[in-house]
């Protein structure tokens, strides 16, 4: 959980802040709002959060993509408060 108020409208009320992962082998980023924004390109080394190698599954595999965000979330007090989500751990598997 995080209490911040970067989700608030123009009106100050909070919203639910959604929070996107691009995930790019080309990224460099690992940290920053560039993690969160998507690659412009398949060429973007600036966006996106870093993938070592590329995800693969072929024929009548199955594959598991799983994100752990605990304890990735955290609140940053300041005038106005923010949640702020570091890079979460990736794992990958076929079935």
């Amino acid at each position: 959980t995080c209490s911040g108020d970067n989700g608030a409208d123009s009106s100050d009320n909070l919203v639910e802040t959604k929070v996107v992962l691009y995930l790019s082998t080309s990224s460099t980023s690992s940290s920053g709002s560039n993690a969160f924004a998507p690659p412009t390109s398949s060429s973007d080394g600036s966006n996106g959060f870093k993938l070592l190698n590329a995800l693969t599954v072929s024929g009548s595999e199955v594959g598991v993509f799983k994100v752990d965000g605990t304890n990735k979330v955290e609140s940053d007090s300041g005038v106005r408060s923010y949640c702020e989500f570091s890079p979460p751990s990736f794992t990958f598997a076929t079935k």
